[in-house]
């Protein structure tokens, strides 16, 4: 697999913040926040751990109000002039909730531009949890209704900054108790200087959104992408999910179990889905993810993060020879459809078609299918669960980077998700059946047109003349089937061309992608004719690559740095001519 860049390199102070929801996507960091880190002086340091060691000692009275003067108006430097405090916070700043109160922040910044910051706090023990949500509910309902786009609500310990859409919420938060790291201010520290510093609060021009709204807006236009590429990323883990039980459930089947290819792929795509609506429902804390017990021993998410950081580095290869989530995730499936009553988890019976478990005496062939699934001899590796996550919880997104793009793989927020899309998901998968192919022959998808899949002995056989053919073939489908002026979508084209050409010639990086017989192939144990098939598969790519015209030969020897560009400029085409996998079976 092709590494993808990874935008957080650079902002690691984003990921030791929590998070709810998608506030920011770590694409959009590098073009709304300096990587430069921001310095504190070892005066304010000082102070800032002096406030926070008086906010952990409960007996001090006032801790809390001197905490957030020295951090709101000395460690982030918002103008003590342009703030308003208790009383002095107008009327006109007041909403009446649904409750009946008259709700305002207790303290409000007023910046430059039409620059605001509301700052609202409670004495609730935890936020979020227990009686700690309506305080949650009231900041966002006052968000709507005075239309503000960012509020800060904390209780001393935690500091939330919450973003409320429409119908959708998100946030990041900060804990104290994690401010200092071996005496030194930490990472949490460094995203407060950023997120909420003069620089990012105050609009660049009145009527402008400030950088960090710019942000969260960019992020929410970029979901409606990720959304798009979702289908494919959900139809992949179906494959995926198939091709890691396939020799127990062909086993299975010869022994007793009647059902059919489509009853099997049926069922792989209610195992999907039903990850699909747990990610959903987790999202948007239908589910108990704030619950220790829930999210160490049940959560999706939690499991995802686990095997996220089980994954990291050397011990990737461990995965592969560990099979601890696939009980999990059926244990989830089990709690969701059954409840739970127990004092120390409760979980209400959803019940449901989706989540019904697989019964191998059933007379519905799903069912019988799923018990092939579900079946204990069945183990998918910690590697393939983990990779389904990945493909759930991640797609591609194209971000811009000098004069080119690069694509990233971006978080994609499932709280941002309808049920009529995921509905849609669903349908979607059923419009596919499950074929297998030979073991001698590949079947490679044409990224052209409707992506058809040609045998590979076939395409293999073929002279460069007539693979040239074969694409401008495609390419003259795809114009004939698009709608609009020809004749623009045609200089459109050039212009593009022209563009991409002056990017690789400047040495930029084209995007590097996962083509899909990499995210097949799992086992780290492929016999020696499958990975030599595999690269006769990449030789034709490279091949169709050129005769397509898709990349350029260089003219006489090539720098070292040119080399690099065309090697990159050869991945980049052998994804636009080709994405080769065995189909599942």
């Amino acid at each position: 697999m092709i590494n993808p860049i990874d935008p957080l390199n650079q902002f690691t102070w984003w990921t030791h913040l929590k998070h709810g929801g998608l506030l920011i996507a770590p694409a959009r960091l590098a073009h709304y926040f300096s990587t430069e880190k921001p310095r504190l002086s070892f005066y304010w340091a000082g102070r800032l751990r002096s406030a926070v060691q008086a906010q952990q000692d409960t007996e001090k009275l006032g801790a809390q109000a001197a905490l957030l003067d020295t951090v709101l108006e000395g460690i982030l430097q918002l103008p003590t002039l342009e703030w308003k405090k208790a009383s002095a916070v107008g009327a006109e700043w007041g909403h009446r909730l649904i409750t009946g109160e008259n709700f305002k922040p207790r303290r409000l910044w007023l910046g430059s531009n039409g620059a605001v910051l509301p700052v609202f706090d409670d004495d609730v023990k935890q936020i979020g949890i227990g009686t700690g949500r309506r305080s949650i509910a009231r900041v966002v309902e006052w968000l709507r209704k005075s239309q503000q786009k960012l509020a800060l609500l904390t209780n001393g310990v935690q500091w939330r900054l919450i973003h409320a859409g429409p119908d959708y919420e998100a946030w990041c938060e900060w804990d104290i108790a994690l401010w200092f790291e071996e005496g030194e201010p930490s990472e949490q520290v460094l995203a407060l200087l950023h997120l909420l510093s003069p620089k990012a609060l105050t609009p660049p021009k009145e009527g402008e959104p400030a950088p960090i709204v710019a942000a969260i807006q960019d992020t929410r236009k970029g979901q409606a992408e990720l959304s798009t590429n979702l289908g494919e990323r959900v139809r992949l883990a179906v494959e995926h999910i198939i091709h890691n039980s396939g020799e127990v459930i062909d086993h299975l089947r010869a022994e007793s179990v009647a059902v059919t290819p489509r009853d099997v792929y049926i069922a792989a795509t209610r195992l999907v889905m039903r990850c699909v609506v747990v990610l959903f429902a987790e999202a948007r804390e239908l589910l108990p993810r704030t619950d220790p017990i829930y999210n160490d021993s049940y959560s999706l998410q939690g499991l995802r993060e686990q095997l996220d950081r089980m994954a990291g580095g050397r011990s990737a290869d461990t995965l592969r020879h560990q099979w601890s989530a696939w009980p999990r995730l059926l244990s989830l499936f089990r709690l969701i459809y059954e409840g739970s009553s127990h004092e120390g988890l409760l979980v209400r019976q959803y019940g449901g078609g989706l989540f019904q478990p697989g019964e191998a005496g059933s007379t519905d062939p799903i069912l019988r299918a799923l018990a092939l699934f579900e079946h204990p001899k069945n183990e998918p590796s910690d590697h393939a669960i983990h990779h389904i996550l990945e493909l759930l919880t991640r797609a591609w997104e194209r971000v811009p980077q000098g004069r080119a793009t690069k694509l990233i793989l971006s978080p994609i927020d499932f709280s941002d998700l309808s049920t009529e899309y995921i509905g849609i998901l669903y349908e979607g998968l059923l419009d596919f059946q499950l074929r297998r192919a030979e073991a001698d022959s590949p079947i490679v998808f044409l990224n052209l047109g409707d992506q058809p899949a040609l045998p590979f002995l076939q395409l293999d056989a073929m002279p460069a003349d007539e693979i040239a053919k074969l694409f401008e073939k495609f390419k003259v489908a795809d114009k004939k089937g698009d709608s609009g002026d020809d004749d623009a979508d045609d200089a459109g084209e050039e212009d593009e061309a022209e563009s991409s050409e002056e990017v690789t010639e400047a040495g930029d990086v084209l995007p590097e992608v996962v083509i899909e017989e990499d995210l097949i192939a799992d086992t780290g144990d492929a016999s020696q004719d499958r990975e030599q098939q595999r690269q006769r598969i990449h030789a034709w790519a490279r091949r169709a690559a050129e005769a397509a015209k898709l990349v350029k030969k260089p003219k006489g020897k090539p720098s070292p740095e040119k080399q690099r560009s065309l090697r990159r400029r050869y991945r980049q085409g052998r994804q636009e001519s080709c994405a080769p996998h065995h189909l599942p079976g």
